[in-house]
């Protein structure tokens, strides 16, 4: 369990914020080893046909989930990607993960062979997301691709605090779409997404930093904010429940 906030901070300011963070926080291992101390995150995320996930965040209901396939960088013929189930309790949030080899993801979701997680202590998240991706009829509806940084504070390791930058989407009908890389609808560079998570505390000097950039928390979804530009952009040929007509016609 974790608390997560987010800030929408005008990209001019990154360097700036970057400098105040050194002093107190280390780049973590995986921006270390990566050109640039940052990493490309691409996420597909699942929903249902009438897009229950989406709509329990618009409407704010408590207890909500998001169901998404996640990827790094580029794809070898090794790569890992990572089954996760977040789920959302008020301003608490709670994360399921497991890891597969990409070139067994389809397969697994076909025949649901929970041998093909081959941790078995991630076995149980694993289930988590095969429980949710059946008992919902999940599909593929979005491809967010976005460039992070990521930090921990030197001082407590529970603290972990992310530039998301260069946010990017595009509709993904089929899992081959992970880690294609053009013919995106809509590319962010006006803004960057700071994200905190933490779970023993919010540090007096962090608080002193966010104040100097007069930032105020932001609820952001990139999955929801991806749902809204690509009905926007294909209006009512993206989806045919009675609902989105409603909003759309």
């Amino acid at each position: 369990m974790r608390l997560e906030y987010k800030y929408i901070v005008p990209i001019s300011q990154i360097d700036c914020m970057r400098q105040q963070l050194m002093p107190y926080c280390d780049f973590d291992p995986y921006s270390k080893k990566n050109d640039g101390n940052q990493y490309t995150v691409k996420s597909i995320y699942l929903d249902s046909k009438n897009l229950k996930d989406y709509y329990d965040k618009m409407e704010g209901v408590n207890r909500r989930k998001k169901v998404r396939i996640r990827g790094y960088n580029e794809v070898t013929e090794n790569s890992k990607v990572f089954l996760e189930l977040k789920k959302k309790i008020g301003s608490h949030v709670y994360k399921n993960r497991a890891t597969i080899i990409y070139s067994e993801l389809q397969n697994f979701l076909e025949t649901r062979n929970i041998e093909l997680i081959t941790t078995k202590n991630l076995r149980e998240d694993a289930e988590k997301f095969l429980y949710h991706y059946s008992r919902g009829s999940l599909s593929p509806m979005t491809l967010v691709t976005y460039e992070r940084e990521a930090f921990f504070s030197k001082f407590d390791k529970t603290l972990r605090l992310t530039f998301d930058k260069n946010i990017r989407f595009k509709k993904a009908d089929n899992l081959d779409a992970l880690f294609s890389d053009d013919c995106y609808e809509v590319v962010n560079n006006e803004f960057f997404v700071l994200e905190i998570k933490f779970a023993t505390g919010f540090p007096d000097w962090l608080q002193k930093i966010i104040f100097s950039h007069k930032l105020t928390r932001k609820s952001f979804s990139k999955y929801a904010e991806s749902i809204d530009e690509v009905i926007k952009l294909t209006r009512n040929s993206f989806l045919t429940d009675s609902k989105y007509r409603t909003l759309n016609v």
